[in-house]
């Protein structure tokens, strides 16, 4: 499996997929997944605990991104003084012992219920693409990370998409 942080080629200068995440609805069908995959053998190429949510990251075949997440409750979400979700707190290690050790329903496939949680973008204009998802689709900007990435949802939610500046 290629590693979705050299899938692309640096000369690109179109905006494309970073990642999507796959939702789960209880700590143990991440548990479940990641027990699969480690018994698989299949690469994973990190993990997170970002305080909204754990987050575990591998390749797809094709080269593309995918976040399996499992979100903590809203009680727990950090927020900075300006109302947005802070960012720089949610820098946590993953407690992979936890979810290795963890049981789970065996009669329920992981993806029991699961969704599509969020998808990610690299963009040339954050400015731009800030502009498009609150002015012209209505969605709220939820966490500003130093003008590197924008987040955006409804609902309330943590977010629902997020644009990076493509860096490469």
């Amino acid at each position: 499996s290629q590693s979705r942080y050299n899938s692309v080629s640096k000369a690109s200068t179109e905006s494309r997929l970073y990642h999507f995440a796959i939702l789960v609805n209880e700590a143990s069908q991440l548990a479940h997944v990641l027990q699969h995959l480690v018994s698989e053998r299949y690469p994973i190429d990190g993990a997170s605990d970002h305080q909204i949510s754990h987050a575990v990251y591998l390749t797809d075949p094709e080269g593309n991104g995918i976040e399996l997440a499992y979100d903590r409750d809203q009680q727990f979400w950090p927020h900075s003084k300006d109302g947005l979700l802070d960012g720089q707190a949610m820098i946590k290690p993953f407690d992979a012992d936890l979810y290795l050790n963890m049981t789970y329903n065996h009669d329920l496939p992981w993806h029991h219920e699961a969704i599509l949680g969020h998808v990610h973008f690299y963009a040339h204009d954050l400015d731009k693409a800030q502009q498009f998802m609150t002015d012209t689709l209505n969605y709220q900007l939820t966490m500003n990370l130093n003008q590197q990435a924008l987040f955006f949802s409804v609902l309330k939610y943590h977010h629902h998409l997020g644009s990076y500046r493509d860096w490469e």
